[in-house]
């Protein structure tokens, strides 16, 4: 993983979702927190409604992954 510049930038990495913890918003949707680990370290990560709607079947423990993420 590299540190954000805080600019426009686009990053993809791989990791394991550790500690994934899925709650209800106010509005009754589902979204999800945990962390991204790799052999480098951890970030926190967090999966907004939107995201979680098309990806929550894929968000699991302890399972390799692959994130693109960033502005878009």
């Amino acid at each position: 993983m590299k540190r954000s510049t805080n600019k426009d930038e686009n990053i993809t990495t791989a990791g394991l979702i550790t500690g994934l913890r899925v709650a209800k918003s106010k509005r009754g949707e589902l979204w999800a927190q945990g962390g991204l680990e790799d052999m480098s370290g951890k970030v926190e990560l967090l999966i907004f409604p939107e995201s979680f709607r098309k990806l929550g079947e894929k968000v699991k423990l302890e399972v390799p992954v692959l994130i693109r993420g960033g502005t878009y």
